[in-house]
């Protein structure tokens, strides 16, 4: 269940401030707190695992983007034109993750019953 505490943190801090940002740490969830049955434990270690999956490429993805906005930044000689591609390139990327997370956070929020939502209510708003 650490994983599931884990890959909660890390996309709720990706919806909160982005790659890169800075903020305080999003909360970490205790999804065995929430008193999950078997069923929903093996949901919500399934959407872990996609979670896990579809975000391993994009978080690299998006840090080189952010070196090569950086390096671009830093060349006297580049062109506003060559700052702005490199500056939408980063933003829609973290935009696909944050919007990925969004839809894994909703996938497992789905598997709650309305008591387990208003427990994870809670937990959030800790």
């Amino acid at each position: 269940m650490t994983k599931v505490k884990g890959f909660i943190s890390l996309a709720l801090f990706v919806l909160l401030v982005g790659i890169g940002g800075s903020c305080k740490a999003a909360p970490t969830i205790d999804w065995t707190s929430l008193g999950l049955n078997e069923d929903q434990m093996q949901k919500v270690g399934a959407l872990d695992a996609q979670w896990h999956n579809s975000s391993k490429d994009v978080i690299p993805k998006i840090k080189e983007e952010q070196e090569q906005l950086n390096k671009t930044l830093e060349n006297a000689n580049a062109s506003s034109q060559e700052i702005r591609e490199a500056s939408k390139r980063v933003i829609s990327s973290e935009s696909q993750l944050q919007l990925a997370a969004m839809e894994n956070f909703i996938a497992k929020r789905e598997v709650l019953t309305t008591e387990q939502r208003n427990k994870l209510l809670e937990l959030l708003s800790k």
